[in-house]
Formats: structure tokens, C-alpha cells, sequence
């Protein structure tokens, strides 16, 4: 009877890690398919909505809300919350330091670019902080899901060899953004139309009479 219950149990765990896992690559999936295809949309459209950036931030922050819950969920299935096993395993622990990388660029994102968009001045003002903060989003995104999907490789490689590779493409990223996406960035922000721009108006006109 005991060895059915465990038997039982067992089933009903690997189902369940089965749907976390499930639920994390469809997350990841939405994420990086909606960054992408933004920043696609942007620079060939040569067109900034601001309330398209906005609602793309809200999606994103549900997303990295869902990994960072699936994630710690089976976490606690296998290996478990131990730190020492958790940074044991190479890939795992790189996983979680470019995923910890993004989150913070996320807030930083939500803190000081996105309420710059609300203004032209402000949003003039950091294109290229904004353009950097993208970069890096982009980046570790993408890399956090090949990290996930190193198992062939992950054997020879070591959390250095990991951070060493994260690193050489972000500064490679950073490099094409200011270079050839800040300048795109500058011309795309200085044609977005504000509302208050054209609620302001009437009171220019008004002051010139």
C-alpha cells in the first residue's frame, strides 16, 4: 500500500513538474517573441508608439513574474532550494544570473525610461540610456533561453566560460546600439507625436494673441 501511495505521489510530481516546465518555456517563448518583434517593428518601421512600449513593459513584467515562479517551483523539486546545490550546477547558476541581470534592467526600465516617454524633451534626453537598457534586455533574454538550451554543451562548460560568453555578447550588443540603433533611436523619437503637444496649442496661440 505504501510503496502505491509513493508510487502515486511520484506520478503526480512528475506531472506537475512537467506543466511548470511547460508554462516556463512558454514564457520565455512570449517574452522573447515580443521583444524581438518590437524592436524589429521599431527600427524598420522607423515609427515609436509609446503606449505600444508601455504595454509591451506590463506584458513582460507577467512573464518574468511567471519564470521567476516557475522557476523557484522547480527549484524546490529538483535540485531544492539549497544554494550550494543550486551554484553546484554551472548552467543553473548561470541561468539565474542573467535572468537576475534582466530583472533588475527591467525595473530600471520601468523607473527612469519608460515615465520619460510621457515627455519629448525627456525621452530626447535618454535615447541612449534607453538604448543601452534595450540592448541588455534583448540580450539576456535571448541568452537566458540558449543557457537553457546548452544541454549537449553544458557538460564542458563551467558558470566562467558561461559569464565569459554572456558578457562578450552584451558588449558586442551595447557596441551595435549606440553605434548604429542610437542614431535610428534619436530621428524615430524627435517624429513622435505627443497628445499635450497638440492640447498645448491652442493656449500658445492664445498668449500670442
Amino acid at each position: 500500500m505504501q510503496s502505491f501511495i509513493d508510487l502515486y505521489l511520484h506520478e503526480i510530481t512528475s506531472v506537475g513538474q512537467q506543466l511548470l516546465i511547460f508554462l516556463h518555456l512558454f514564457a520565455f517563448a512570449f517574452a522573447i517573441v515580443m521583444i524581438v518583434s518590437t524592436d524589429v517593428k521599431i527600427i524598420t518601421s522607423r515609427k515609436l508608439d509609446v503606449s505600444e512600449v508601455h504595454q509591451l513593459g506590463r506584458k513582460i513584467t507577467s512573464l518574468l513574474v511567471i519564470l521567476w515562479l516557475t522557476g523557484i517551483a522547480l527549484l524546490a523539486i529538483k535540485p531544492g532550494l539549497d544554494l550550494e546545490l543550486i551554484f553546484a550546477n554551472s548552467k543553473l547558476a548561470a541561468k539565474i544570473t542573467v535572468v537576475s541581470v534582466l530583472t533588475i534592467n527591467g525595473l530600471l526600465l520601468h523607473l527612469l525610461v519608460f515615465p520619460s516617454f510621457r515627455s519629448r524633451q525627456k525621452a530626447q534626453r535618454i535615447v541612449v540610456v534607453s538604448c543601452i537598457f534595450t540592448a541588455i534586455s534583448t540580450t539576456s533574454w535571448i541568452y537566458a533561453a540558449l543557457v537553457g538550451a546548452a544541454r549537449v554543451v553544458a557538460p564542458i562548460m563551467n558558470y566562467e566560460h558561461y559569464m565569459i560568453i554572456y558578457l562578450a555578447i552584451l558588449a558586442f550588443a551595447l557596441l551595435i546600439s549606440v553605434v548604429v540603433v542610437y542614431p535610428l533611436m534619436r530621428e524615430i523619437v524627435k517624429s513622435i507625436s505627443y497628445p499635450e503637444a497638440a492640447s498645448q496649442s491652442p493656449a500658445r496661440s492664445l498668449k500670442k494673441a
